[in-house]
């Protein structure tokens, strides 16, 4: 009986097709944490893989399993720092070549936002029959106004008054004689507003 040959296949037959195409390495960030994380995704080039390796600035940083789209990579790094991935396929005739490049960068962190600080110190008192005047401690510098809260009874009233920044004092006028008057203020900005400051009470003459 002749004896049938063994064919022989060759290592090239079982290399991986390069996997099509890197999309861009997208970047999620949270600003009071480190590290950062970029998430890889990708498109197989075939279904023969093992697994695939992923590259970061050119050195092997990990793998993904087979038939996997995506990775996510741990980085430590500064804001704007950018780095640059590539990925390639495997299996044990060997590796594939690696796909475009993707880099994304660090973002950098947001600008700090702060409100205007409270007014303190609140206090009022009667100027007349028809007049109050508030003042207050300004503890901030970023205000562009305060808002005033004013409440009364018998009959039961309230309301808000706007009043000019950079002030530390003003006179509610056009008031009803013999009336209690409750006032509270708060610092108006482009960030938003403060909290309010005490209330204070005041009777017109």
């Amino acid at each position: 009986m002749k004896r049938v040959s063994r064919m022989k296949v060759s290592s090239k037959q079982l290399i991986l097709a390069v996997v099509c195409s890197l999309f861009t390495a997208h970047c999620s960030l949270s600003w009071a944490q480190t590290p950062a994380q970029f998430t890889l995704s990708w498109k197989p080039g075939s279904t023969n893989e093992d697994g695939f390796n992923v590259y970061r600035d050119g050195k092997k940083v990990g793998a993904a399993s087979k038939a996997a789209t995506q990775y996510k990579d741990q980085v430590t790094g500064n804001a704007g720092q950018q780095f640059c991935y590539e990925v390639s396929a495997f299996n044990a005739g060997g590796e594939s070549a690696r796909t475009n490049q993707a880099c994304a960068k660090i973002p950098e962190a947001p600008p700090v936002v702060t409100v205007p600080a409270p007014p303190s110190g609140l206090t009022v008192s009667a100027l007349s029959t028809t007049s109050i005047r508030l003042s207050w401690a300004k503890n901030s510098d970023n205000e562009t106004g305060y808002v005033v809260d004013r409440r009364a009874w018998a009959p039961e009233e309230g309301g808000q008054i706007n009043v000019v920044a950079g002030r530390t004092y003003w006179d509610n006028t056009g008031l009803k004689s013999k009336r209690t008057y409750c006032y509270q203020i708060k610092a108006t900005g482009k960030t938003g507003d403060s909290t309010y400051s005490n209330e204070s009470c005041a009777t017109t003459r």
